[in-house]
């Protein structure tokens, strides 16, 4: 069995300090034999309490930030990174020692100037995003579907084809990279991979000058920075398909509100994307406006239901 050189890697986390990010640090230092070591970036009003937490391993590189910003925040973890790569990483996801292992023997394997990532799951290992062309949907979502590919561009796929996998479609919206029972592929190159979790080169790393917005939620900041560095810098971006990460998702309940929300807060961030990186303006605003009505009205109508007064049943029910 070949042993991995953890000690070329810098483990780089932004968060504001919730619970989460012990037991993710905990794992990260357990898989590498303590190899890793952290670099940490906290708001200051989190700093004291986070810290006391991490007195005792001297892996672990705490620095605080004035601003609660992903972003800010994660370039000055990796300002004081001094390894050859970086796994930037967020704090509310797990990932598996086999999957880490993957990614990092995968990566010594690439060309220079390469990111790489895993599959966003489930805690359940199902694929975190909904396949929008998969076959055994009903004839409804099927045509809703192939109405919404037409829109933003991108072909009624070939579901096992993986050409539309990581990919950006020409409304500029992402085609997420789904996990499916497939081992014969590992690697893809990709357009975009999610911020949550990827390898990198420190030098790609310490690019800061790539996401134009310092205030509010960092919303887009994987697109921006992804299509900077493989544009501007001439970085190659890879999904490997048997290394995954898992992601928590929000209940049904709810789900509906934060995908309208984020559409709603995002907007503008995406149509200076578009602007930015030549994608069209028109189909990304025609996405937009139908997911707008559609959403709206999918929320309007679960409402409804769920006020409906419940039946109580009477005497005259009984036989």
């Amino acid at each position: 069995m070949t042993l991995l050189p953890y000690s070329l890697v810098s483990v780089c986390i932004a968060s504001i300090g919730r619970a989460s990010l012990f037991s993710l640090v905990e794992d990260l230092y357990t898989f590498s034999s303590g190899g890793f070591d952290f670099h940490i970036c906290i708001p200051e009003h989190a700093y004291t309490e986070v810290s006391s937490n991490f007195a005792a391993i001297s892996c672990v590189n705490l620095y605080s930030s004035t601003v609660s910003n992903q972003v800010i925040q994660r370039q000055i973890a990796v300002k004081y990174s001094t390894r050859e790569i970086a796994l930037i990483i967020d704090d509310d996801i797990s990932i598996s020692k086999e999957s880490i292992d993957i990614l990092i023997s995968s990566f010594l394997k690439l060309p220079n100037n390469s990111i790489l990532a895993p599959v966003l799951c489930k805690p359940d290992g199902s694929s975190y995003f909904v396949d929008r062309c998969e076959s055994g949907r009903s004839l409804f979502q099927q045509f809703k579907s192939f109405l919404v590919n037409i829109i933003i561009g991108l072909p009624y796929p070939n579901y096992k084809s993986y050409h539309m996998f990581g990919r950006l479609t020409k409304a500029g919206i992402p085609y997420p990279f789904l996990r499916v029972n497939d081992s014969t592929q590992r690697l893809f190159e990709v357009d975009y991979v999610p911020g949550c979790c990827f390898l990198i080169d420190s030098k790609g790393a310490k690019i800061d000058n790539y996401y134009p917005y310092t205030k509010g939620r960092c919303s887009l900041e994987d697109l921006f920075h992804c299509l900077y560095l493989s544009r501007v810098h001439h970085y190659s971006i890879y999904t490997h398909s048997c290394s995954f990460v898992s992601v928590e998702v929000p209940s049904s309940s709810i789900a509906d509100i934060l995908v309208l929300k984020n559409l709603t807060l995002s907007l503008f961030r995406q149509l200076r994307f578009n602007s930015t990186y030549g994608y069209s303006m028109f189909r990304f605003l025609s996405f937009y406006i139908i997911n707008l009505i559609y959403l709206s009205f999918r929320i309007t109508c679960n409402s409804l239901l769920a006020n409906l007064p419940l039946h109580q049943p009477s005497s005259s029910d009984s036989f």
